[in-house]
């Protein structure tokens, strides 16, 4: 099968076997992971506000089983991603238990595996000088090394990456292995249920076939171990929520289209190879790089047209003006950066189509398909450390470029090309050495001892609230609670009271490409907010966010909770004041509170089980500010419509905005 296909091309260039050389490389990402340890403990973790108590609860319910009992949940508290990443943090959490701080450094410390990982794959590009290269570069400048993003699911889906590709050039290099294709498309499948944008990779195995030579069989094998991983994720969430995972991406119009292709592209497979037409076409090695390189551009460019999209409305806002700050930050400074990024990628170009060598060409075609992630990354605007797998991929790359260039310097043929690559071993060595000088004096606090010694407190008022309700709180007891700390609450109690979440009457309704959005943007109008709202927020302009006491005092019956709990965010500043306004209605009263004059304040209340009093609306200064320049409340004369729209009046809210 496959048998008529030329042999590879990925040179034995080392032994398979790990070497006392590379060995060196555990030493030196251990001495310089020190200065990035300590930066991440001298520096405020984001947990509250960020993706990490989606992730935290995920991991707890697939601990005790809830994610397995509801799988639509499980996908939409998890940000729409598969289940890897929260496995791992529930892995940990058998370990250390429901300490954030030991799960946090414990998830930290696993992304220095990713160092070591990328010194084997620059290794095989350019040799063990170029690996250990690359590994102190994504050590000391990756955009993970001084993000807050305390539980980084970027940081995993390089892990998996990394650890694909290096399953993938082995397997193709020792060609008759089963065993290594099986398990580079395992690989594959896991960082594809760790985080979707790692589906881009799908195609390298069958251009390993077309344009390296690999066997067809050991391609098979390869994809059969990507089925064996997300089969009973794709066929279990489509049982649960009716929806296919990654195509529910797309906007609806698109779905039904890219089903039937992908439907009849695969059938056109099974069919050719069924009919032996595959092996026959095989033979014809011009005939197969042509269709190789065709399917390159088959697949990065409708990955790329899909990908941006579900960017939604950010693209049309995109600019040269907002695009344009955002890319001079990333790559700042931007005259060097540039520059030598430039360079990378195009020495990676030149190696995978000149020299036709099978591990650059790997490469070149793995940096290739992170196009589409990058560009929709940027028209988003989102963080950084998003773009750590193609970082990672550049500075394997760069590595082996400075190697060779070094090589050239020292055994080039002809004075111009041992000149040219002395001065281009020379300039980025100094680079290197420079920015590293910089980085790591950036990166040491001024006290390494106390960042050693000290001990972050995560959420301490959460983690109070969350030990009193153990204690006084009967256990199964159910509490409705509004979303801003409901994730990391539920994920700290550990299963012994029943938690839901709130729903407002007017939602936050902001479209997001990882997420289904089941909400209507136009139902935060001011002509929506309900009858006996009892707070009211704007989000900046004439949309509100609302609740009110029937939708409150409905909830509570229908779901038999018998506490509210209400939390405190940055993003809705003043809703600390609720539980007085609940208390003052008598159909609650205050049990317990937790700094509730913070924004990461929270205090519980207990259902008194008495029908609700009228009680004026909670707002505060920017809320009032920002309803009296929208064009109903003008039209009716702002302080008419306030007396019409709050008949029982306006509570201003005592915490500052």
């Amino acid at each position: 099968m496959g048998g008529g296909a030329a042999k590879s091309r990925l040179p034995e260039a080392e032994p398979s076997s790990v070497g006392w050389v590379d060995l060196a490389v555990v030493p030196l990402v251990a001495v310089l992971a020190v200065p990035t340890l300590l930066w991440f403990g001298d520096h405020p973790w984001a947990v509250l506000g960020k993706d990490a108590p989606r992730y935290l609860f995920a991991a707890s319910e697939l601990v005790s089983g809830g994610g397995l009992d509801s799988l639509a949940g499980a996908a939409n508290y998890n940000g729409g991603h598969g289940p890897v990443f929260p496995a791992l943090i529930g892995s940990l959490m058998l370990l250390v238990g429901r300490d954030t701080e030991a799960l946090i450094w414990a998830m930290r410390l696993t992304a220095l595996l990713n160092p070591l990982l990328a010194y084997f794959l620059a290794k095989s590009l350019s040799g063990p000088p170029a690996g250990l290269l690359a590994a102190a570069l994504l050590t000391l400048f990756g955009f993970n090394v001084r993000s807050t993003f305390v539980l980084n699911i970027d940081v995993l889906l390089l892990t998996f990456t990394l650890l694909a590709l290096l399953a993938l050039l082995s397997a193709v290099r020792r060609d008759s292995s089963t065993a290594l294709a099986l398990l580079s498309g395992l690989l594959l499948g896991a960082s594809v249920l760790t985080k979707e944008t790692a589906v881009a990779n799908l195609p390298l195995a069958l251009l390993a076939v077309l344009l390296l030579g690999w066997t067809l069989r050991a391609a098979l094998w390869h994809y059969g171990g990507v089925a064996l991983a997300c089969g009973p994720w794709w066929a279990w969430r489509w049982s649960a929520t009716g929806d296919v995972y990654l195509v529910d991406r797309l906007p609806p119009s698109l779905q039904s289209p890219v089903m039937v292709a992908c439907a009849a592209v695969l059938g056109l497979g099974i069919a050719a190879f069924a009919s032996g037409r595959v092996d026959r076409f095989l033979e014809g090695e011009r005939r197969r790089r042509w269709v190789g390189w065709s399917l390159v551009v088959a697949w990065a460019v409708p990955l790329t047209l899909l990908t941006l999209a579900t960017t939604g409305p950010a693209l049309a806002e995109a600019s040269p003006e907002t695009v344009g700050p955002y890319l001079a930050g990333i790559l700042a400074p931007v005259a060097v950066v540039l520059p030598v990024l430039l360079l990378s990628v195009g020495y990676t170009a030149w190696m995978a189509l000149r020299r036709g060598d099978g591990a650059w060409r790997l490469l070149a075609l793995a940096l290739l398909f992170q196009v589409p992630v990058c560009l929709f990354v940027v028209v988003e605007g989102w963080d950084p450390r998003q773009f750590l797998v193609a970082q990672a991929l550049v500075f394997c790359a760069l590595g082996a470029l400075v190697v060779d260039a070094a090589l050239l310097a020292w055994r080039g043929h002809g004075y111009a090309a041992r000149l040219a690559g002395a001065a281009v071993a020379l300039l980025l060595t100094i680079f290197f050495l420079a920015a590293s000088v910089q980085r790591v004096q950036g990166l040491i606090p001024d006290d390494p001892a106390r960042a050693l010694s000290g001990r972050q407190a995560v959420a301490p008022q959460a983690s109070a609230m969350a030990d009193w309700t153990g204690e006084n709180v009967p256990e199964g007891e159910r509490i409705l609670v509004n979303a801003a700390q409901g994730n990391y609450l539920a994920y700290l109690d550990g299963g012994r009271h029943e938690w839901t979440f709130l729903k407002l009457d007017q939602e936050p309704c902001v479209p997001k490409p990882n997420i289904q959005m089941t909400c209507d943007p136009d139902e935060g109008a001011i002509s929506g907010i309900p009858a006996d709202a009892v707070w009211v927020q704007t989000k900046g302009g004439c949309e509100v966010i609302s609740l009110s006491m029937p939708n409150l005092t409905e909830q509570v019956r229908r779901t038999g909770s018998g506490y509210v709990m209400v939390t405190g965010s940055s993003k809705f500043p003043g809703i600390l004041g609720l539980p007085q306004v609940l208390q003052r209605s008598g159909a609650f009263e205050v049990v317990h509170s937790e700094g509730e004059r913070g924004a990461g304040g929270l205090v519980l209340l207990k259902s008194t089980g008495r029908p609700p009093d009228a009680v004026p609306t909670l707002m505060n200064r920017s809320t009032l500010a920002n309803l009296g320049r929208c064009e109903e409340a003008q039209r009716q004369g702002y302080p008419d419509w306030l007396r019409s729209r709050f008949p029982h009046g306006i509570l201003r809210a005592a915490v500052s905005d």
